[in-house]
């Protein structure tokens, strides 16, 4: 609304001074001529004009394999390819069998085998660290890990 205002507020500027002066300006062209100019600068001010600049910074979530820490990137493979292996994999089970032994010979000086060491482990973590391969859910997972962090 403020350009079509605008647009009439140049022609009637444009036009009286020309016809008072005896030029004769062709109303048609000039109205196309200041129509042009009014949307060209609309055109610019739209696609310039968009306001003030953002200075809030995006932080992208950095990737697991940038942090530069192999043994991280390591496991988050073994997940990766732990969820979308067709077949049963080991090979997360054995790195939980590793995990708890760490935990354990660290903080315990214990091993697995040690008859105090199955009540510590709790039932569902037992069973996954003696059982058959078998695909574990990221539930089952994250409370395997949360069970031997707390060890």
């Amino acid at each position: 609304m403020l350009r079509l205002v605008g647009a009439v507020v140049a022609f009637v500027g444009l036009y009286v001074p020309l016809a008072l002066l005896g030029s004769d300006p062709d109303a048609i062209r000039l109205a196309l001529l200041i129509g042009t100019c009014v949307a060209l600068l609309g055109l610019m001010y739209d696609a310039l004009g968009g306001g003030e600049p953002s200075w809030e910074v995006q932080v992208d979530r950095p990737s697991a394999r940038e942090t530069g820490d192999p043994r991280l990137v390591r496991n988050v493979a073994l997940l990766e390819s732990h969820r979308s292996a067709r077949l049963p994999d080991h090979a997360l089970r054995d790195r939980l069998v590793v995990l708890t032994d760490e935990v354990l010979r660290q903080r315990y000086g214990l091993r697995r085998d040690d008859p105090a060491v199955a009540e510590m482990l709790g039932p569902e973590l037992a069973g996954v660290l003696t059982g058959p391969a078998r695909r574990l859910e990221p539930a089952e997972i994250e409370r395997c890990l949360t069970r031997i962090e707390e060890l």
